[in-house]
């Protein structure tokens, strides 16, 4: 016996000693093999046309990268998907001033299942490949079957020009929301609801069929605010009226390639080949593609983030703090921003010297309340010390909203989807499921309250009671926040509180932001509160940018995680539609079940 538990223990030792010599191999061939690519450039050509992707996924934050991921990226150079919205400004403000870049093509579909698909990343970009235009070079559009926020987009180019056999969109906006309040009956899901404020519609996603009428209402206003922007943006290019625009949509909608043309809204009806000879006329010709000399905007990025390396000898810094997506409790993943990993950062940024100021980048519906306060409290006591300006993306509704508050000054987009001052506190009920199963379930308690946050049966009506106490609590919580914030009046808080929806249009009427700009104001703005001089500064990102060995060692560590399912987007676009209706669920993680989250399953076409 003794020698059979030796032979099993050599054995054991064996493989343990193979593993770990293996691991040993793969950390170092990664290694070696970063080494070896790091600083693979780009070369451009003189006399280069910059090409925009609109393909491209605009994103705020940096990626969460895996460690296999950024092996795939050494070997074949960035990807073409995602680049990030200051980075995409940076690219395209030095193509500006770039002899090698000769103009700009816009080229493909945007993808609008992505965050970075918002409406205020568009203007922000529109802005600057107006300023690159302004500089001299030309920037030509081409467009197949546009969508509305492709020709948006587009209508920054001094010409667009349209396939023959493609169609273009400008048949307004529709706001459509999944609710599952039958799918849960049909399943015997149980669903128990408690909210703060009479337009807080979050919840109406898991317990009715349709919108209420509040939600309607308020849901109605942002829409077509949102689509007021457009127009106006759409008629200052194309010297179109406004009323010209309205009635173009709502007679036709959708427009044959001569149709737009005779209407104004393109410039040209041509095939590819015409384009390129086009292009042609203006870049230099390139033997090894045999077409027009080029650099797609992803791989401009990377070339200009290896030349332009900032220069660490700056001390004094500029901090930009990315809360992009749901805020969840605890320390989050690459998909949530947990609020112990934001506020840890945020007070790493107050104990930097170094650090003059920071912009707080919020694209977020909102989520768990208490992630959202610990994110709060930190932002507070970082405006104790240094400057905090907030810029307002897509969305900072809700808990978005909520950790703004502290700003010295906030900035939003006329389209941005703000407020949504409210809370909700939802439960689940799994008996009925269970037991259709043959799964029942008893047990005994100590008092009446033990088992308040238990999902296998309904709450009483004595334990609904302090559920609403503690949601009426949070809520005035909220409204206190942005009474003492905002420096306004409980009445008038309260007034465009409740739960309501707003664009940045109505936010800056209603005193909810300071100006009406974008990340790239916000930066100058936290740039002349923290009192530096030009060229002074570097900037720093939150989170921070991830390299070969910072991702090599999070793996080695096992800290990276990605929950089951997160890729539900990549499925057929009904299917992931569908099941990101159910997988919302899991970022429901707030100990008490309260939540400050704008309208859940929102999809805006």
């Amino acid at each position: 016996m003794r020698e059979f538990l030796k032979s099993i223990l050599r054995q054991v030792g064996a493989l343990l000693l193979a593993y770990t010599v293996f691991c040993l191999f793969l950390v170092f061939f990664f290694v070696v093999l970063g080494f070896l690519i790091d600083g693979k450039g780009v070369a451009i050509r003189d006399q280069s046309i910059l090409i925009f992707d609109l393909n491209v996924n605009i994103k705020d934050a940096p990626r969460s990268q895996t460690i296999f991921a950024s092996f795939a990226e050494s070997l074949q150079g960035p990807p073409t998907l995602e680049v990030t919205l200051k980075d995409t400004l940076d690219a395209i403000k030095r193509a500006a001033k770039d002899d090698r870049i000769a103009g700009l093509l816009l080229f493909g579909s945007r993808n609008p299942g992505e965050s970075g698909s918002n409406y205020p990343n568009l203007a922000e970009i529109r802005r600057a490949i107006k300023k690159f235009s302004e500089a001299g070079k030309p920037v030509l559009a081409y467009l197949i079957e546009p969508s509305i926020r492709d020709y948006y987009l587009a209508t920054a180019a001094e010409r667009i020009i349209i396939n023959p056999f493609g169609y273009l969109k400008l048949n307004g906006l529709s706001a459509r929301m999944a609710f599952l309040g039958n799918a849960f009956e049909e399943y015997g899901i149980g669903i128990q609801i408690s909210k703060a404020g009479r337009f807080k519609s979050a919840s109406e996603a898991f317990t009715r069929d349709g919108m209420s009428e509040e939600n309607r209402e308020q849901t109605e206003r942002w829409v077509h605010g949102i689509w007021d922007f457009i127009l106006d943006a759409i008629s200052e290019e194309r010297g179109i009226s406004i009323d010209a625009l309205r009635r173009l949509s709502s007679e036709r909608g959708l427009f044959l390639p001569a149709d737009a043309l005779g209407e104004g809204l393109v410039d040209a009806v041509h095939y590819y080949d015409v384009v390129l000879e086009e292009m042609g006329e203006i870049a230099a010709f390139d033997d090894s593609i045999e077409s027009f000399a080029q650099v797609r905007l992803p791989h401009y990025i990377e070339e200009g983030r290896v030349q332009l390396a900032p220069q660490f000898d700056q001390d004094d810094r500029i901090a930009v703090v990315y809360v992009e997506g749901e805020i969840v409790s605890g320390e989050g993943d690459g998909v949530r921003f947990g609020g112990d990993r934001i506020a840890r950062e945020l007070r790493k940024l107050r104990q930097d010297e170094g650090v003059k100021a920071v912009v707080l980048r919020v694209n977020s519906p909102g989520g768990s309340a208490l992630a959202t306060e610990i994110i709060e409290r930190e932002v507070q006591l970082l405006g104790r010390e240094k400057p905090v300006v907030v810029s307002m993306g897509g969305y900072a509704a809700s808990g978005g909203y909520w950790i703004s508050t502290s700003a010295d000054i906030i900035f939003a987009n006329p389209s941005t989807i703000t407020g949504s001052i409210g809370v909700f506190s939802l439960f689940l009920n799994l008996s009925e499921v269970a037991n259709r199963h043959g799964v029942t379930f008893d047990g005994v308690k100590t008092s009446p309250f033990a088992e308040i946050f238990d999902i296998t049966r309904a709450r009483s009506k004595e334990e609904i009671a302090v559920i609403d106490e503690f949601t009426e609590s949070i809520y005035e919580a909220f409204l206190e926040k942005v009474e003492g914030g905002r420096g306004m009046r409980r009445e008038e808080v309260e007034a465009i509180a409740q739960g309501r929806v707003w664009t940045g249009a109505d936010a800056i009427k209603l005193g909810l932001v300071d100006r009406i700009g974008g990340l790239e104001a916000a930066i100058d703005e936290a740039v002349h509160l923290g009192g530096l001089a030009a060229g002074s500064w570097r900037l720093v990102e939150i989170p921070r940018r991830k390299d070969f060995s910072s991702i090599l060692e999070n793996w080695i560590k096992r800290r990276d995680g990605e929950p089951l399912l997160s890729n539900y987007k990549m499925l057929p676009h009904s299917i992931g539609k569908l099941l990101s209706g159910f997988m919302v669920l899991q970022d429901l993680n707030d100990p008490l079940g309260i939540y400050a989250r704008m309208p859940f399953l929102v999809t805006m076409d």
